[in-house]
């Protein structure tokens, strides 16, 4: 099953594709009409907080094969964080450990951290600068013409793997404008994370070959 969280632009492609391919698909959006609720046929559209259903699959042990994130923030990072919670422990974001992690990055690379939700941005785009869409990642930017001497999720895991207990999501193209991460991944996370201690660092990451955003949070 294919899990699109948010019904808007992206999530409508990704429904397409679903229904192209001939994939099951869940659609989750808190608009009844949303754009996707016009235009799925064979997908089930549901009304409701996708993070929150998204969680209560996993926590019933429905995974599904991937989740294609198209809500606005961080959907993994915010999902962690109401597991966290859920565990009963109280998960805070760490803007300290983001603005950290900005300065272990290439500066090129660093778009933006948010302190007060711990967030950091991530890209190798410039700011300011557009991707090609649809854009198949190919090591040379089609846009910048620059070559990437190494995918965005590795380039985490290289330099940010010291600051706190990291995980990577690694986002996939699953049809040219349609990306998403594996389910049993994120199983693998919420696992690990279920013997978390107070006083943890947790930093929880999706990310494609070329872009980021990484969620930072202390456990108290």
């Amino acid at each position: 099953m294919l899990f699109i969280a948010g019904g808007g632009r992206f999530g409508s492609e990704a429904v397409k594709a679903a229904e192209a391919k001939g994939w099951r698909a869940l659609v989750v959006d808190v608009d009844a009409a949303s754009k996707a609720s016009k235009i799925a046929r064979q997908a089930d559209f549901v009304v409701g907080d996708a993070i929150s259903l998204a969680l209560a699959l996993m926590l019933n042990g429905i995974v599904p094969r991937f989740f294609v994130p198209a809500v606005p923030g961080h959907f993994a990072g915010e999902l962690v964080l109401q597991y966290l919670q859920h565990l009963g422990v109280s998960p805070a974001p760490e803007g300290s450990l983001a603005q950290r992690a900005a300065n272990l990055l290439p500066s090129d690379v660093v778009l933006g951290v948010d302190p007060r939700r711990g967030l950091l941005i991530a890209s190798y785009m410039p700011s300011g600068m557009l991707c090609k869409v649809p854009c198949p990642q190919p090591a040379r930017c089609p846009v910048t013409g620059k070559l990437r001497e190494m995918p965005m999720h590795q380039l985490l895991q290289t330099k940010l793997s010291s600051l706190a207990r990291l995980y990577v999501l690694e986002s996939v193209l699953l049809a040219p404008m349609v990306g998403g991460f594996r389910g049993r991944q994120l199983a693998r996370v919420l696992r690990d994370l279920s013997r978390v201690q107070r006083g943890a660092h947790v930093a929880v990451a999706t990310s494609c070959k070329c872009h980021a955003i990484v969620s930072f949070f202390t456990v108290k």
